[in-house]
């Protein structure tokens, strides 16, 4: 019983842990191109700017922005810009 409770939660932590790194996609409705910025306010500096349709991976959030890496470099954009493509597949057997 205690084995299978163990294997559970480490099922548990492993879905958890893969979830927290989800692939998401920049809205096609972006005109020209997001910008993505060092800290979480529109005043910081620009680390990129991402087109319509550009995949990125989300790796951590704050209120209103959303924490990605892309192309090799990390900052912050507004959580209103990307839509989601999980891919993590957490299904018991």
């Amino acid at each position: 019983m205690r084995l299978k409770l163990a294997l559970t939660i480490l099922l548990l932590v492993t879905c958890f842990e893969s979830f927290g790194q989800v692939n998401y996609q920049v809205r096609d409705s972006v005109q020209d191109c997001v910008n993505v910025r060092t800290e979480s306010n529109s005043s910081s500096a620009i680390v990129g700017c991402l087109s319509a349709n550009t995949h990125v991976t989300v790796i951590g959030s704050v209120p209103f922005w959303r924490e990605i890496t892309f192309s090799g470099k990390s900052g912050l954009d507004s959580k209103e810009v990307y839509r989601s493509h999980r891919t993590a597949n957490c299904t018991s057997s």
